[in-house]
């Protein structure tokens, strides 16, 4: 994982993550984030802090948890695009024609 940073204002050049993706990937991280929090107190440990390492995985965690379904349709509904969009996977390799 490589961290990257965003110049100031960069998201109102981004609008589809902020059409619902971002909070989704946010409500992950949150539960992540308590869990361990929970699990923490429940050990009786008085140490409640979160390494940076430990919050890197939560964010690499929730983002595996935001399905492409889901990028895909808040991209484009809320975006107002009005395109109907179903994801299709397959496993099978594309197939080339040789000329």
């Amino acid at each position: 994982m490589k961290p990257v940073f965003l110049p100031a204002n960069t998201t109102s050049h981004l609008p589809p993550l902020d059409a619902g993706i971002i909070q989704n990937a946010k409500r992950y991280f949150k539960g992540f984030l308590v869990h361990r929090l929970l699990v923490e107190i429940e050990r009786k440990d008085n140490n409640l802090q979160i390494s940076l390492i430990d919050a890197l995985c939560f964010i690499a965690m929730a983002w595996e948890r935001v399905s492409p379904k889901t990028i895909i349709r808040n991209c484009f509904g809320k975006g107002k695009c009005g395109v109907v969009v179903s994801v299709v996977t397959t496993s099978q390799e594309p197939e080339h024609s040789e000329d």
